[in-house]
């Protein structure tokens, strides 16, 4: 306790007594790490193809936003000198570079350096510009150099009282300044105008004029002079600049004067009376020591420092409050705006802060606390404070109430505070749902006496219904009716967060984990990241002036179109299109804090405020910048087999067939927030559509068929603004040998003269396969013929002789009984005539299996299994589908057959313990399969053999197979068994 009160009476004195101002700008920085090839940056620029180049003293370099390409001597032919110091694009696109050994000029990918024979002083660096009639001028400290004929040529500048006037009054091309003296160039001469000796002893570094005409002037000690109306004004640090020793001077599209220094950089603002702004380490520069700036198409500020490498600056479009702006604690928990217009601010164990007109303060109300943990905090419509900090604490002019707990477990937390028209307040704790009416506190329970505990937020909508959102799912009050909703359909959505009623009187959900839903008509809809939304959990919604929807998250801040939302849920388009705002757009941390009510909230003048875990995040949708700007797309880089071959980029290639693996490397030039560039491609006519490839830069094809192939790809910017005509490479694919035109025609010519001899062999060759086919039909069914006769013959001619035989017998053994010599022969007689009569009938019934004939073949086939499986040692399992009538009645023999002769295999070779068979009918085909355990065997091995020997084991069951119209497929290796598979086809 006594730490706490130490706290809460002596933390002001702890705040920053003189806050900065939150920062403008969001700095971005790039070095080695990144593949900058030095640390120091002279000069940077933005060509016409819209590159960022840059000069260091470690080459010449190309920035498209991701990657650096760096020229230098080792690697580009002409360039004779690495410390690179200046850059200027003329007219024609050539590029200027001054080195510390020459002036390079690098045009249609060539470089040429001049030197000092071609009229450069060695070993000096200037800066180049160019005059209104497209003339070429170096400057060095000392001298101004003209370049005429391939020759730079000293131009001493001359003293003209008409032309001084003419300068003055904004008619020259551009200014520059040797040691003291400043001058312009106008009608193709250098006129002296300034001698800035009167004025100061520093040497001039560098000089600008605005659109107005107002001449700047940069000193290297005395900070920055402005000429108007005849009239110097002199500015220095005691004036507001960050510091005297300047160098460059650099005014933007708005007209700002931006100098930089060591030190960091000061703009200048003429349209509010030179107001001035700086932007030092504070603001987040890693090197304050800055040589030079400019400006991209985007409106993007690039900075080169001497050892920071490149920086860019973007104007926020968040402006962030913590430490540095008087937070002591920046764990924001809930926030709400008084009457007055002040935003009360209660932290994670900081206690309560203000915000008033900008400025953050130390509230007087945490005299009144007991924790500095204040989940929630509110004023109501009579202008009493609430605050939920442990206790309830109520706060009403000089006065202060405390609720406590009946129950010690009551209210521990109270998460948020609300209230309804009626004006009663509302308090959703962690154990239950109370309200404070008649000057008294009661909890809010149902029927069953159960309460509503861990209740996030509370929304009363149009028709005075109270809405609560718990951990536990979503309950609606209506007097003293309770419905508890529970989940919505969804994973993660029974953890509500944000509730919100639209104009329409729509209701809208926040959850935690399941997207944002939305109640219309009683039906919800639930919109996820799947759906494009940025983030599945929604804290925050507040709806701006013009209809977006700004939600809060752990991921940042997101603003959809609320027409969008409804769109999506009513089934019109299939994707919302969501724009995202994080660190890239000022925030100190992504994640915005929730689970508190009163919340995200909005002004008077539509800016909307969030809490986060490090600090108060504010927007103002009204100065949402859209990036009009669309972003030129460029092919960088063409591999084949990871070869660059970059000649394609400008004519169109032949690749080998057997080199088709081609990789292509592109990028789109928009710098404003990189990470959001996206990407489609597609080669015509070989891609059905634009391949999707999100932010990836790459686009990968493996073997390609022959022919002239033109990729393109498209890009849109960080406000999906695309450029849809791209950029385009072609290429062609060379055929292989036996796809080009020449083999074709031999092909052709081959086919005329030659064709028909081979047709004809191929007519002969089929035919003799038709009669072999032919004649192995015919041979196989004469012999199932002649093994039908043989076997009718032996049932129905000697079968019968010897049953009359056995008959006879039998009737001699009856007379003659009294004889034992004769009965014994007579008896012996009629046994031997009864094998015989079984082995007569066992060898017929093998020719020709009776039971086919009689009972079909499902049955036969039957009986041949039970008695192999009753004469066998052989374990032998059989399931058996009916197939009567489905393979033709010629071909039953068959498949008997081809059963049989599996089986017999198995039993003869196999060396098996157990045999499965099965007969399926199938939907379209009967499949047979006869798969033993035995010792398996290699069946190209065995047929090999056949053929040499003139075996027809397998053979002849496939030749069997194939004359039935059936399939017959032999799995075997040695050592794992047999598996025979026929099947038949259902025509």
């Amino acid at each position: 306790m006594k730490i706490l009160t130490f706290l809460i009476l002596f933390v002001p004195f702890f705040i920053n007594a003189q806050p900065i101002e939150p920062r403008r700008y969001v700095v971005k920085n790039w070095n080695l790490d990144d593949g900058l090839p030095q640390s120091t940056v002279n000069t940077i620029l933005q060509t016409h193809d819209g590159y960022i180049w840059l000069t260091t003293f470690g080459g010449l370099v190309r920035f498209n936003g991701v990657d650096f390409t760096v020229f230098n001597r080792s690697n580009s032919l002409g360039m004779l000198n690495d410390r690179v110091t200046y850059l200027f694009e003329d007219r024609d696109y050539g590029l200027w570079v001054s080195s510390e050994k020459g002036v390079i000029l690098y045009k249609n990918g060539l470089f040429k350096t001049y030197t000092e024979k071609d009229g450069f002083p060695d070993g000096i660096s200037c800066w180049i510009k160019q005059d209104k009639n497209g003339t070429i001028w170096a400057s060095t400290i000392n001298s101004i150099y003209k370049f005429i004929d391939e020759r730079f040529v000293v131009q001493p500048p001359i003293h003209n009282d008409e032309l001084r006037r003419k300068a003055i009054g904004g008619e020259g091309d551009f200014w520059f300044a040797n040691e003291k003296v400043v001058s312009c160039v106008i009608d193709g001469k250098p006129v002296q105008c300034f001698d800035m000796v009167a004025q100061t002893r520093a040497v001039v570094m560098d000089v600008e004029a605005d659109e107005k005409g107002t001449i700047w002037i940069a000193t290297d000690s005395d900070g920055l002079f402005k000429f108007s109306d005849n009239n110097f004004v002199h500015f220095t640090v005691k004036d507001g600049l960050c510091t005297n020793t300047l160098r460059v001077i650099f005014i933007d599209e708005e007209g700002k004067v931006w100098v930089t220094g060591i030190g960091g950089i000061s703009c200048i603002d003429p349209k509010d009376n030179d107001s001035i702004y700086n932007i030092t380490r504070d603001e987040g520069l890693t090197d304050p020591d800055v040589i030079n700036m400019t400006q991209d198409d985007e409106g993007n500020y690039w900075v080169g420092t001497v050892t920071g490498g490149l920086t860019r600056l973007r104007k926020s479009i968040i402006t962030v409050y913590n430490e540095k702006q008087g937070l002591l604690n920046s764990k924001l928990l809930s926030i709400c705006f008084k009457k007055n217009g002040t935003l009360i601010i209660g932290t994670n164990a900081g206690g309560i802060y203000e915000l008033t007109k900008g400025k953050i303060s130390y509230s007087y109300l945490n005299k009144y606390l007991r924790s500095l943990i204040v989940w929630s905090i509110f004023e109501d419509s009579k202008k009493r404070i609430w605050i939920g900090a442990g206790d309830i604490i109520l706060v009403e002019g000089n006065k202060v109430r405390y609720f406590k707990p009946k129950k010690k477990e009551e209210f521990s937390w109270v998460f948020s505070i609300y209230e309804d028209r009626e004006g009663t307040i509302w308090f959703g704790t962690n154990t239950g749902l109370f309200y404070f009416l008649n000057d008294k506190m009661e909890e809010f329970t149902t029927e069953n006496n159960s309460p509503i505990k861990d209740a996030r937020c509370i929304y009363e909508d149009g028709e005075r219904n109270l809405w609560v959102g718990t951990t536990n799912g979503l309950y609606k009050i209506k007097g003293n009716n309770i419905d508890y909703l529970g989940s919505i359909k969804g994973p993660g959505t029974s953890y509500i967060r944000a509730i919100y009623q639209d104009k329409e009187g729509t209701m809208w959900f926040g959850s935690y984990g399941g997207g944002i839903i939305r109640l219309k008509e009683n039906k919800y809809d639930v919109i996820t990241a799947k759906d494009g939304l940025f983030d599945n959990i929604v804290s925050h919604i507040v709806e701006d002036d013009s209809g977006y929807f700004w939600m809060g998250c752990n991921r940042g801040i997101s603003r959809v179109a609320k027409k969008e939302l409804n769109d999506f849920a009513d089934g019109k388009i299939n994707k919302v299109n969501v724009t995202s705002f994080g660190k890239a757009e000022g925030m100190m941390t992504v994640e915005t804090n929730g689970g508190f009510q009163p919340s995200a909230v909005k002004d008077a003048g539509g800016k909307i405020y969030f809490p986060t875990v490090n600090g108060l995040a504010v927007v103002d949708p009204h100065k949402i910048f859209v990036n009009t700007k669309i972003p030129e797309v460029h092919i960088e880089k063409f591999l084949i087999e990871g070869k660059e071959y970059n000649n394609v980029l400008k004519e169109t290639v032949s690749i080998p067939f057997d080199s088709a693996d081609v990789q292509i490397e592109y990028t789109a030039l928009s710098f404003r927030d990189i990470k959001k560039v996206k990407f489609k491609y597609k080669i015509e006519g070989y891609d059905k559509d634009w391949v999707d490839a999100g932010t990836r830069r790459s686009a990968y094809y493996t073997k390609l068929p022959p022919g002239k192939n033109e990729f393109t790809v498209i890009a849109s910017n960080n406000s999906n603004i695309w450029n849809t005509k791209g950029a385009s490479v072609s290429f062609i694919i060379m055929p292989p040998f036996w796809m080009t035109w020449w083999f074709r025609t031999i092909i052709i010519i081959t086919f005329f003269s030659v064709g028909p001899i081979y047709y004809r062999r191929i007519q002969v060759l089929k035919k003799e396969k038709q009669q072999h086919e032919k004649f192995s039909k015919e041979l196989i069914m004469s012999q199932e013929q002649e093994r039908s006769r043989i076997a009718a013959e032996l049932h129905d001619s000697l079968g019968q002789n010897i049953l009359i035989m056995k008959n006879h017998a039998l009737l001699a053994l009856e007379a003659l009984s009294s004889d034992p010599a004769v009965e014994k022969h007579l008896s012996e007689l009629s046994n031997e005539a009864s094998e015989t009569l079984d082995e007569v009938r066992k060898i017929s019934y093998n020719l020709r299996p009776y039971q086919i004939d009689r009972f079909g073949l499902t049955e036969s086939l039957r009986s041949m299994l039970k008695d192999l499986s009753a004469a066998s040692l052989l374990n032998i399992k059989y399931a058996i589908d009916n197939i009567d009538g489905i393979i033709p009645k010629e071909f039953e023999i068959n498949v008997y057959r081809l059963v049989q002769e599996s089986l017999n295999n198995v039993i003869k070779h196999a060396n098996a313990a157990a045999v499965n068979v099965e007969i399926r009918n199938n939907e379209n085909e009967i499949v047979i399969t006869v798969e033993d355990d035995g010792s398996g065997f290699d069946v190209e091995a065995v047929q090999s053999v056949e053929n040499k020997i003139g075996g027809i084991g397998i053979s002849g069951m496939i030749e069997r197979a194939k004359i039935s119209g059936a399939l017959l497929n032999i799995k075997s290796i040695p050592g794992t068994g047999t598996k025979v598979i026929l099947t038949f086809p259902k025509s």
